[in-house]
C-alpha cells in the first residue's frame, strides 16, 4: 500500500515533537488479567524473559507464553527535559482536569489527543497565563509550520528555571493539523500509545480545538490535533482540558508512538483476511493461483506480504474495507469460491461461484462451470475464498503493527527497544522496528477467545427472505456487544436461525461466556439459544429475552471435540433475535 504523502510542513512538526527519546516501559498482560511493566529483552521457544524495577535493582523473570494474553512493545517515550504530558484525563462523564507550565515566550509543540469507544462525548480545551484570564485557546496563539518552511530554532529544553525553551521556524500558518482515527472493535486501545494501530479516516487545518473540526466516526474513534503553541510572554500557563471519553495534552514534543498515523486505506488498495486472526491492506503486487502478494506500508516502512491462498479466507477491495460499497452475502456456497463483479449499467453486485486461478494482465481468471472466464479487476469487488483451505497447526499468536496490520505467527527474537523478529504462519520471515510494533497477542495459551477459532461449520435458516449474517465483535446493527448494560469488546452476535461449530479438541477444559440478548432490541426479542459439545446440549434457553440479563455460561469441556452455538426461532419467530454471546472463551487447565 502507498504511504501516505505528509507534507512538508507535517514533517517539519514531527520531526520538532519526536527528537530525544528514552526507553518507555512494555506491558505484558497475564492470563489472570494482571500487568506487568518493563521490558522484553528475550523470546525462547515456550517462554519470553522480561526485566522489571530500575538499575540496580533490576528483576529478571521468565513468563510461559501459556500465561500470556498480549505483550504490548513500547518503543520510546518522550524526554522529560524536552517536553511534558500536561493534562490526562479519563472518565466516562463529563469532566475537566487542568496542569501547568512554564514557558518562555515564543512558539511550542502541543499535541492533544482525545478518543473514546462509546459516543463522540465532550472535547474542549481552554488556556490562562500572564495577561490572559482563562478562554478558549485563541486563534491567534495556534500555528503550523508552512509549507517547505524550514525550522531555524531548536529548543534547549527546561532551563535552569523550569521553563522550557521555545522553538521557531522560517514560516508559520494559522492553524493547527487536526487528523482523525478509528479502530476495528477486536481490542480497545487503553492508552494513547497504543492508538499507532488506527487507520486515518480523515485529515483537516483547524484553529478551533474541538470534536466537530474534523470529520470522525461515532464511536471507535480519535481526534489528534498537533502544532504550535505561540505564547505571547514567559510564564507559569495553566490548559484545561474538559472531555468525555480520554484526553491527553503534551506540550514539547510528543512520544514517537503516537505521532505517525501514516496508514491510511485507500480505495485502490486491497484487504486480505486470513486464518488465525490475520488482516492486512495494501498495494497488490502479485495474484497466482496459489499465492497473494501485497505491498504493506507500516511505520513508514513498505513490506510485501506475500501469502499462500490456501491460507487465506477473503480479499476486498478498498472500496468494500471503507464501507463506499455494500456486499449481500448471503447464500454463500462452501466448496467454490464467491467472487463478487460488477454487472450492467446499473452497477449491481452479483456473485459467481467458481474456482480463482489468479490474475493474468489485467482479468482475473476463473474457473466456472468446467471453463476458463476472465473478469475485468475493475469489476471485482472481492473474493471469499472456500473447499481448499489448508489446516496448518495453530499460529502461537498474532502481530499487531501501527496502521491496524495483523499477522499470525511468532515471536522468533527480539532486540530490546531495536528491532522485533517475526516468521508468519506461512513461513515469511520479517526483521521490524521496534516502534512498528504495537502488540502480540497470544493464542494458544491457558486462554483463547472462541473468535479466534476457525469455525468448521455454518448453518443459516432465513425467515421469508430475510438472513442477517452473523457477526463478530460488534452487534448484528453495528453497535458494540452489549448485554443489558454491560459491554463486550469480543463476541458474537447471532440472528435466529444460526448454528456455528467449532473444533475444540485441542487440550481446552472449558468454555465460559455470557449470553443474553442483544441490548438494543428492546422488549421484541425471543430466541432459543443452546450450547452443545459433541452434539450433546451442555446449556439451554429456550425463551431468552432482554428481562433474562446477562447469563453466565460455563460448560467442560474436558474430552470434547466440538462446541457449537445455536439461536433458533422463539416465540416472536425471528423478530429482533440478536443474541450476543459475550467474551466466549476457552481454558486450558494445563499447557
Amino acid at each position: 500500500m502507498p504511504a501516505l504523502r505528509i507534507d512538508s510542513r507535517l514533517k517539519i512538526l514531527l520531526a520538532v515533537l519526536t527528537l530525544s527519546v528514552s526507553a518507555a516501559a512494555d506491558v505484558i498482560r497475564k492470563s489472570d488479567d494482571s500487568e506487568v511493566n518493563g521490558s522484553l529483552v528475550e523470546v525462547r521457544d515456550k517462554e519470553i524473559v522480561f526485566t522489571t524495577g530500575t538499575a540496580p535493582e533490576v528483576t529478571t523473570t521468565s513468563i510461559p507464553f501459556r500465561d500470556l494474553t498480549s505483550i504490548h512493545f513500547r518503543a520510546a517515550e518522550w524526554d522529560p527535559q524536552l517536553g511534558r504530558l500536561v493534562v490526562e484525563n479519563r472518565s466516562e462523564v463529563a469532566s475537566e482536569k487542568s496542569g501547568t507550565i512554564k514557558l518562555r515566550a515564543g512558539k511550542h509543540g502541543i499535541g492533544l489527543m482525545h478518543w473514546s469507544e462509546s459516543d463522540g462525548g465532550t472535547f474542549q480545551v481552554e488556556i490562562s497565563g500572564p495577561g490572559m484570564d482563562r478562554q478558549r485557546i485563541p486563534e491567534k496563539l495556534l500555528y503550523r509550520p508552512a509549507n517547505a518552511a524550514s525550522q531555524t530554532v531548536h529548543s534547549k529544553g527546561f532551563d535552569t528555571e523550569g521553563f522550557l525553551d521555545p522553538v521557531d521556524f522560517s514560516a508559520v500558518e494559522p492553524g493547527l493539523s487536526a487528523t482523525a482515527v478509528e479502530w476495528a472493535q477486536d481490542e480497545e486501545p487503553r492508552d494513547d500509545s497504543e492508538l499507532q494501530w488506527a487507520q486515518i479516516t480523515g485529515t483537516s487545518t483547524s484553529t478551533i480545538i474541538g470534536l466537530n473540526m474534523v470529520k470522525h466516526a461515532d464511536k471507535h474513534f480519535g481526534v489528534y490535533f498537533s502544532g504550535i503553541l505561540q505564547v505571547p510572554a514567559d510564564g507559569e500557563y495553566t490548559l484545561f482540558v474538559k472531555s468525555k471519553g480520554h484526553s491527553i495534552l503534551r506540550v514539547g514534543r510528543d512520544p514517537a508512538g503516537i505521532q505517525p498515523f501514516q496508514v491510511r486505506p485507500q480505495s485502490s488498495n486491497v484487504q486480505l483476511i486470513s486464518i488465525d486472526g490475520g488482516r492486512w491492506f495494501g498495494k497488490l503486487t502479485a495474484w497466482t493461483e496459489d499465492r497473494i502478494g501485497v505491498d504493506v506500508t507500516t511505520g513508514g516502512q513498505v513490506t510485501n506480504v506475500e501469502a499462500p491462498v490456501e491460507l487465506l479466507q477473503e480479499i476486498w477491495r478498498g472500496t468494500v474495507m471503507l464501507k463506499e460499497i455494500k456486499i449481500d452475502r448471503a447464500g454463500e456456497p462452501t466448496t467454490q469460491d464467491s467472487i463478487y463483479v460488477t454487472k450492467g449499467e446499473d452497477k449491481s453486485i452479483q456473485r459467481i461461484n467458481g474456482k480463482v486461478l489468479g490474475v493474468e494482465g489485467d482479468s482475473l481468471q476463473v474457473e466456472y462451470q468446467g471453463e476458463k472466464r476472465g473478469l475485468k479487476l475493475e469489476r471485482i469487488h472481492g473474493v471469499v475464498f472456500h473447499g481448499r483451505r489448508a489446516n496448518p497447526p495453530p499460529a502461537p499468536g498474532v502481530l499487531t503493527l501501527s496502521g491496524g496490520i495483523q499477522l499470525p505467527g511468532q515471536l522468533i527474537r527480539v532486540e530490546p527497544k531495536t528491532a522485533i523478529h517475526f516468521k508468519t504462519l506461512w513461513g515469511q520471515d520479517f526483521t521490524l522496528k521496534y516502534a512498528q510494533a504495537v502488540r502480540f497477542t497470544v493464542r494458544n495459551g491457558r486462554t483463547t477467545p472462541l473468535t479466534d477459532l476457525q469455525l468448521i461449520a455454518e448453518e443459516q435458516t432465513p425467515y421469508f427472505d430475510r438472513l442477517p449474517h452473523w457477526t463478530a465483535d460488534k452487534s448484528l446493527t453495528g453497535p458494540p456487544l452489549m448485554i443489558a448494560k454491560t459491554r463486550y469488546a469480543r463476541g458474537l452476535c447471532l440472528h435466529s436461525r444460526t448454528v456455528l461449530t467449532y473444533a475444540v479438541d485441542s487440550g481446552y477444559s472449558k468454555f465460559q461466556c455470557d449470553v443474553g440478548m442483544q441490548s438494543e432490541v428492546g422488549e421484541s426479542g425471543n430466541a432459543a439459544v443452546r450450547i452443545l459439545t459433541d452434539g450433546t446440549i451442555a446449556f439451554e434457553n429456550l425463551s431468552l429475552t432482554t428481562a433474562s440479563g446477562a447469563l453466565p455460561v460455563t460448560v467442560d469441556l474436558t474430552g470434547k471435540k466440538t462446541l457449537t452455538l445455536e439461536v433458533d426461532f422463539g416465540d416472536n419467530f425471528d423478530v429482533c433475535d440478536h443474541v450476543t454471546f459475550g467474551e466466549p472463551r476457552l481454558t486450558k487447565e494445563s499447557p
